[in-house]
């Protein structure tokens, strides 16, 4: 399997893509003064979220983690690449509105992380620019 590159950052690729399936079909309905229905669909091109988690006995480093929240923090970046294991490409930036655009957890040890810790998990929050 290959791996999910977020940007330059190398992630496994057997995160789970947890909205890959979200309906991107909208629809809305209301009635007219004459009392006729009006209903209103739209297909959502941009915005689409990309909620990646690692699913049980996956994990990411330490470091990996460190160079998703300097992308994160980068100013200079706002949109970058997601490619997934199967070669697909989104152009994409991160989604704050959902929560922290990163959230990990070391899930084992609770010493002080070191740089080469490999037990965190993650979410991963972005959406289609």
């Amino acid at each position: 399997m290959s791996n999910w590159q977020i940007g330059p950052v190398i992630l496994p690729g057997d995160l789970e893509w947890i909205d890959e399936f979200r309906p991107l079909r909208r629809q809305s309905e209301s009635l007219s003064l004459a009392g006729g229905s009006i209903v209103q669909r739209s297909t959502q091109l941009t915005g689409i979220p990309i909620t990646l988690q690692t699913p049980p006995r996956v994990f990411v480093t330490r470091q990996q983690i460190t160079d998703l929240l300097a992308l994160v923090d980068d100013a200079q970046v706002d949109t970058f690449l997601a490619r997934h294991p199967d070669g697909r490409d989104f152009i994409c930036r991160f989604r704050h509105r959902d929560g922290q655009p990163v959230d990990w957890a070391n899930t084992f040890f609770r010493s002080p992380p070191q740089a080469t810790d490999g037990w965190h998990t993650l979410t991963l929050r972005l959406m289609t620019a």
